[in-house]
């Protein structure tokens, strides 16, 4: 009888570190993306001869802007960030952009990808930081180009980017999952 009281307790005592040992994991497992930005929205203003694409988004993130072609696109990878559904869902009043889709590359980037209506090249990209209403936004400014400046700074070795997370070739991951 001493036994069986003695081998219940070890079980109990093992499982008790079982159990502890899992929710570390657990816990560790959740706080990876814990800091993980969220883009909440996008919008698109119109200026003369360009346009400036907004990300508005609750927290700062690493990103990479740079342009593709065949179709003409502008894409905006986003590292250890979420991509509200709405960002694909915008519909762009400008006539600029015809589609916009949101992908997740291997390693868990994300790519809003946006087919160009005319060649364009990509002025600037950067983050701002909250101010007054406005939470973080990274502001991409566009200006429209000929075929043959748009041709010249299409492909990741013309992007636009920031943080330590950006040494990867974007055009050498495959799109893995499709984001409704």
């Amino acid at each position: 009888m001493k036994t069986v009281f003695k081998n219940i307790k070890n079980s109990i005592a093992q499982s008790g570190i079982g159990f502890l040992i899992m929710c570390f994991v657990f816990v560790l497992s959740c706080s990876h993306n814990a800091n993980a930005a969220t883009i909440k929205d996008m919008r698109i203003g119109h200026g003369t001869g360009g346009f400036r694409l907004v990300l508005d988004a609750d927290s700062k993130f690493d990103y990479k802007a740079f342009l593709l072609n065949e179709p003409r696109r502008l894409v905006v990878d986003v590292y250890d960030s979420q991509v509200a559904s709405s960002v694909e869902k915008y519909h762009d009043k400008t006539g600029m952009i015809s589609r916009i889709r949101v992908g997740t590359l291997e390693g868990g980037t994300k790519r809003i990808a946006m087919d160009l209506q005319m060649p364009v090249v990509i002025k600037k990209a950067f983050m701002l930081a909250p101010q007054s209403k406005f939470g973080w936004r990274f502001v991409v400014d566009v200006t429209v180009a000929n075929s043959r400046d748009f041709n010249a700074k299409v492909g990741s070795r013309h992007a636009f980017e920031t943080g330590d997370k950006v040494s990867r070739t974007p055009s050498k991951n495959k799109v893995v999952t499709k984001n409704s």
